[in-house]
């Protein structure tokens, strides 16, 4: 509808909606090329490399069926890419996430779809107090925009993107906040089962034959261990939230002998009915010794998720600087990315202090019978 609206405008009944939209495509890594893209690799992860790699695929597969759709019309001039990009990335940076529900059947689905005039809405990153007056009520019939307290003749209208990653900002939106430290900074990343098989082995070397076959059981029913080849693990650590899963799985795997009994016990009355995996309680040391495994691990975590070491990014710097125009904007947002992915760390560093684990580590008893409790089956 766009490239038609930008086309044909006299026949477009969202000609002037097309006609104020920005000229040049959304800044997202999506419509990057090769080239541009390796030469950020060393200051992305891999994670997100891989969401870009996705999203390039999505558009190529999409301007390729669009490209056959305006064959097949008669008249029609052959579609561009950079004619579909910009339609594209106009669609994919402005669309709202819709909750809808299906009349015959009563399922609620999620819908992405493109609102004239309600896309250029003030929108703030994050949903501060002071921030969004402006949220979506969706009902049955439809969606309206309501406000959220007393809006001032002439006040500008805010709404938030919702709770998104820098990552998520620069891929879908194309850039970055200004301040790159915000309370919606978190990072995702991927760990092969192998890393707590052999972090288990370390941590828990002295187990009897019988509480380490527990102690497995327990991690596998969790999902910890026992992945098919090729298959990881995925997590997220965020400035809004403890490590949990992390700590649920580091608490079956640092607790004693003893404590293992308890949550098995936990989770086989948790699994029938009888409760939420209460029956038991870590020692503070073994809070401890769980948040300073999850410490470790986010360390070496850290060192591949943010890529390059300081002087590292120094250097790409310089080169980027003296290379200029968009490749130097694309660092400047590779680096923001990065500063806003040590910083969750760091924040997440800080509740798995050694004293703040001793004071206020009981979350590790909560994350471990959560997991437990989720677990599909246990012995």
């Amino acid at each position: 509808m766009l490239v038609e609206a930008k086309r044909h405008p006299e026949r477009s009944p969202i000609a002037a909606y097309a006609a104020s939209l920005p000229r040049e495509p959304a800044r997202t890594p999506a419509l990057c090329d090769d080239d541009e893209i390796e030469a950020l690799v060393p200051m992305l992860s891999l994670y997100l490399v891989d969401q870009i790699d996705s999203a390039r695929q999505e558009f190529a597969l999409a301007y390729d069926d669009a490209r056959a759709i305006v064959r097949e019309i008669d008249g029609e001039d052959d579609l561009d890419e950079g004619e579909f990009a910009h339609a594209w990335s106009m669609v994919r940076s402005r669309a709202i996430t819709f909750e809808v529900r299906k009349g015959d059947s009563g399922e609620v689905i999620r819908k992405r779809c493109l609102v004239p005039v309600c896309d250029i809405l003030n929108h703030s990153p994050t949903s501060a107090v002071s921030g969004p007056n402006v949220r979506i009520e969706s009902t049955d019939s439809g969606a309206k925009w309501v406000t959220t307290r007393d809006v001032a003749a002439g006040e500008a209208l805010r709404w938030t993107y919702g709770e998104l990653s820098n990552e998520e900002m620069w891929l879908w939106y194309g850039f970055v906040p200004s301040d790159p430290v915000h309370d919606d900074c978190s990072v995702v990343f991927n760990l092969p089962d192998a890393v707590f098989s052999n972090g288990l082995n370390a941590v828990a070397k002295d187990d009897k034959a019988e509480t380490a076959a527990l102690r497995r059981e327990l991690l596998t029913r969790a999902g910890a261990l026992g992945l098919n080849e090729g298959e990881e693990l995925s997590f997220v650590i965020s400035m809004r939230a403890l490590p949990t899963v992390l700590g649920g799985i580091a608490g079956i795997m640092c607790c004693e002998a003893d404590e293992v009994v308890s949550i098995a016990a936990s989770a086989v009355i948790s699994t029938n009915g009888g409760g939420d995996g209460e029956l038991f309680q870590l020692r503070p040391e073994s809070r401890r010794r769980a948040g300073r495994y999850v410490a470790w691990l986010l360390n070496q975590v850290e060192s591949f998720v943010c890529g390059a070491t300081n002087e590292e990014v120094e250097e790409y710097e310089r080169t980027a600087a003296a290379v200029g125009g968009e490749h130097e904007e694309r660092f400047r947002i590779a680096k923001a990315i990065r500063v806003g992915a040590r910083a969750t760390f760091a924040s997440t560093q800080r509740a798995l202090a050694e004293d703040e684990l001793l004071a206020n580590g009981s979350w590790i008893d909560d994350a471990t019978k959560k997991l437990v409790a989720s677990a599909p089956r246990v012995v």
